[in-house]
């Protein structure tokens, strides 16, 4: 346990993106939160033909749904912007060691490539995403307090009010959706560690191409997309489990009725429950299996 931690460590050092990015995401967060004008557009809304005050239309039961859907709404830039992050580290931290040669070093430890490849791993899919998550804990906190701070003396004050248990309660349910996403994003970023374990040279581009190619001779031969479509659906599969419209109608959640809808629909637990996320857990152990074989044979060639 103690040369697992040594070695995640080394990989926030070499890597310092992976912790400087999140954290600047958050203050940026935080900053738009406490900045800004303040607008009244909007104080008036039309309910059931008339015209009312949009605090009035806000029932207390609402007013605190608002405040759970506003506390979850601060992880999902800080997970999309992780996820992103999480993706370039895992392309480029085993190429890397054999274009600077640093691999002869490494290799010269008392550390297996089984033990390299698993920190490599867990760093990724384990430990930045709870970082990501302890960062939006306080984000959420602080963005909640300076937005509550701007809106004191508007039409607008109150427009969430806070509830401690709604709060623990968004906590937990973000926690185990960070958890989630660890387990349904494992197939990409063990695939991810395989390509920079496999190619010599020109990564990126092979890791651009390669699937375009291998779209375009399925479209061709066979006249389907399923590579496209598999891609697509592990990529975007567990924000739509989320209840986040990806590309669909937003008329639907432009009024209040959305505010329950997307409350309930902010937990993606029920993705344990789905073949896929486990037969993705299968492929990222065999993808992890492959990469540990090759770098056992590579060098700084």
């Amino acid at each position: 346990m103690r040369v697992m931690t040594t070695l995640i460590r080394r990989e926030f050092w070499e890597h310092r993106s992976l912790w400087l990015t999140p954290l600047a995401v958050a203050a940026l967060l935080v900053l738009l939160a406490g900045v800004g004008t303040t607008s009244t557009h909007g104080v008036h809304i039309v309910v059931n033909g008339q015209e009312q005050m949009f605090l009035d239309s806000l029932t207390p039961d609402r007013r605190t749904k608002l405040f759970g859907v506003l506390i979850g709404a601060f992880l999902i830039p800080q997970l999309i912007v992780m996820l992103i992050g999480v993706s370039f580290y895992a392309l480029d931290c085993l190429y890397t060691e054999r274009r600077d040669r640093s691999i002869l070093f490494w290799k010269s430890l008392p550390v297996s490539d089984a033990q390299t490849v698993t920190a490599k791993f867990l760093a990724a899919v384990l430990v930045v995403p709870l970082l990501v998550y302890v960062l939006s804990l306080v984000t959420s906190f602080l963005g909640y307090l300076l937005l509550t701070l701007r809106y004191t003396a508007t039409p607008f004050a109150g427009f969430a009010q806070w509830d401690t248990l709604i709060w623990l309660r968004m906590q937990a349910l973000l926690l185990a959706d960070t958890l989630v996403a660890a387990l349904w994003y494992a197939p990409l970023v063990a695939l991810l560690l395989l390509a920079s374990a496999w190619f010599r040279r020109n990564l990126y581009t092979w890791v651009l191409l390669l699937p375009i190619g291998v779209w375009f001779v399925e479209r061709r031969m066979f006249g389907s997309d399923h590579v496209l479509r598999l891609l697509t659906y592990r990529s975007v599969g567990f924000f739509q489990a989320l209840g986040v419209p990806l590309g669909g109608p937003m008329e639907r959640r432009a009024g209040g009725v959305g505010v329950d809808e997307m409350y309930t629909r902010l937990d993606a637990t029920g993705l344990l429950a789905s073949p896929d996320l486990w037969l993705g857990v299968l492929a990222a152990v065999a993808f992890l299996y492959l990469t540990v074989r090759i770098r056992r044979q590579s060098d700084d060639s």
